[in-house]
């Protein structure tokens, strides 16, 4: 009997210490499982969501060493991933309520908007107002306001293909119906609420980008001023890349294939990343599985070089986190 209960106690024993429960459920808007298992750490989790963990995880005074970190086998997307504890010790209830408020305050990241405030080089006008004798230039100038203030939504990425007509008539002549160009990687974005331009030009002096204008229509759009302007966002690694010109904003290619005419307000631009690589192209028309690819390409250099908030959308990092639950 007595040896009946030792065998008994130490099975219980057992079971109980290697008894977890989840007691977290995070969901990401992509996959966080790997390939192939890290065998430094058997984890099937990527390194970028399960580092972020780990680091939490220590923030909050919890050993991550308490918390089992998998992904939840039953999604079959891979975009789950669990917590867990050991039924009896692990981490506190004040530990729990720390992970909690961190995770939150990435989620509540995600319902900030991308502000972006306009702001016209008045004074720099003035003398061109006093040197000019269009009385609609003027009426145009008097009617600028000291700022203009929107909204992005972010829409997808964009590629345009830049190249060269001669180029293309070469090809052509020499018996090839493609020619080389290079894909550019641009962000669309809607506006809310609308502005009162027609385009947004990059300013450029011998090849080199000095600013932006805001081009003010005239005559239903015959005549058009450029109006040099500041642009300022709220998102501090976005406004450095605006600063350096590193990355630029601009309607040259939302509008590229639409008439100046009757064009009073500006509804959407884009956010010109870079480029990415020289592609085979047909007038600047590609494949589906080609542009696909490229548009994929482009996600991950804008999450990576534009930051907060696309990486909210795009990209691997563990702002792709969308919500937590407490079990």
């Amino acid at each position: 009997m007595f040896r009946f209960s030792q065998v008994v106690l130490i099975g219980l024993a057992a079971l109980l210490t290697g008894c977890d429960r989840d007691f977290a459920e995070l969901k990401f808007g992509s996959s966080v499982v790997s390939d192939k298992v890290d065998y430094s750490n058997g984890s099937w989790i990527k390194a970028v969501y399960l580092q972020e963990i780990e680091s939490i995880l220590t923030a909050a005074g919890a050993d991550p060493d308490l918390v089992k970190i998998h992904h939840d086998k039953d999604d079959y997307r891979g975009q789950t991933i669990l917590l867990s504890t050991p039924m009896f010790g692990g981490i506190t209830t004040g530990q729990k309520t720390a992970i909690k408020t961190a995770l939150d305050t990435i989620i509540a990241g995600r319902s900030n908007r991308l502000n972006v405030r306009f702001t016209p080089h008045l004074q720099a006008l003035d003398s061109e107002i006093a040197d000019t004798e269009n009385e609609s230039y003027r009426e145009a100038i008097a009617s600028l306001e000291a700022e203009y203030n929107t909204q992005l939504t972010l829409d997808d990425v964009a590629i345009g293909i830049a190249y060269n007509l001669s180029d293309t008539y070469m090809a052509a002549l020499q018996g090839n119906r493609e020619s080389s160009g290079e894909a550019l990687c641009t962000v669309s974005m809607t506006l809310s609420p609308l502005l009162p331009f027609s385009d947004i030009k990059v300013l450029q002096k011998d090849g080199h980008v000095t600013g932006f204008a805001l081009v003010k229509a005239m005559n239903r759009g015959f005549i058009s001023y450029d109006i040099p302007a500041d642009i300022h966002v709220d998102y501090p690694l976005l406004q450095t890349r605006l600063d350096n010109k590193e990355a630029l904003i601009s309607t040259e290619l939302t509008n590229s294939d639409q008439s100046p005419l009757n064009r009073l307000t500006i509804k959407t631009l884009e956010i010109q990343v870079g480029p990415i690589k020289e592609v085979k192209h047909q007038l600047g028309k590609m494949n589906n599985m080609s542009i696909f690819a490229l548009k994929d390409t482009c996600r991950t250099m804008a999450a990576e070089k534009l930051g907060r908030p696309f990486t909210y959308s795009m990209g691997e990092s563990f702002d792709r986190l969308e919500s937590v639950r407490f079990l």
